[in-house]
């Protein structure tokens, strides 16, 4: 599965999802859901998930995300840039965060409920 993104140079690109992102998704998605935040958490979205189509409802979140300046980065953010040679971009949309490193979605996590990244 792809997903349109805007790279570094502003310049648009196409993004391969790894099982990985894919894997912490389904995950962090039912720790995040709430049922009041109808446009992401509507009951359709949660039972696709739970039914082997989560990849609808990563591109339908991952489509309304916002790109994270990196002038808003947090420590952690930056530290992370530094370790991957400024290749990072960010998105966010709702809970989620999405992290594009090479053209790849790598991983999703939650901007609010830090505790919940650390899952294994």
């Amino acid at each position: 599965m792809m997903l349109q993104y805007l790279n570094c140079k502003r310049e648009p690109k196409q993004a391969e999802v790894t099982k990985h992102a894919l894997e912490r998704f389904k995950t962090r998605f039912r720790f995040a859901f709430d049922p009041d935040n109808e446009h992401l958490f509507s009951q359709e979205n949660l039972d696709k998930v739970q039914h082997g189509k989560a990849e609808e409802v990563l591109a339908f979140i991952f489509k309304g995300a916002s790109r994270i300046s990196r002038t808003s980065f947090s420590k952690i953010d930056k530290r992370r840039n530094r370790k991957h040679g400024g290749g990072t971009v960010r998105y966010r949309n709702g809970p989620f965060d999405f992290v594009i490193e090479d053209g790849a979605l790598v991983t999703v996590e939650l901007c609010k409920e830090r505790k919940f990244n650390k899952l294994r």
